[in-house]
């Protein structure tokens, strides 16, 4: 019975571990973006400062892919491991 206690016990700080791992690399990711978000646009208004204004009204949106979600929380983190 004490093994199997022993055992939970383990498993249980090791899947908290891994928790706190997630999290703070999700907080991390989350940081990066927004770093990047701020240089795209920095970057955006320095490329069209030379045009006239009119023109950057009208320029088409543009959405970068890494807008989609990296990982879902709901997927499996491991797969096809056998």
């Amino acid at each position: 019975m004490s093994l199997i206690l022993g055992a939970w016990v383990t498993s249980v700080e090791v899947y908290q571990r891994l928790a706190l791992k997630l999290t703070q690399q999700d907080a991390k990711r989350l940081q990066l973006r927004k770093e990047l978000d701020v240089f795209e646009t920095q970057e955006r208004v320095r490329a069209n400062s030379h045009l006239p204004s009119k023109s950057v009204i009208h320029e088409p949106t543009r959405m970068s892919g890494r807008n989609r979600s990296m990982r879902t929380t709901t997927q499996s983190i491991i797969k096809n491991q056998r």
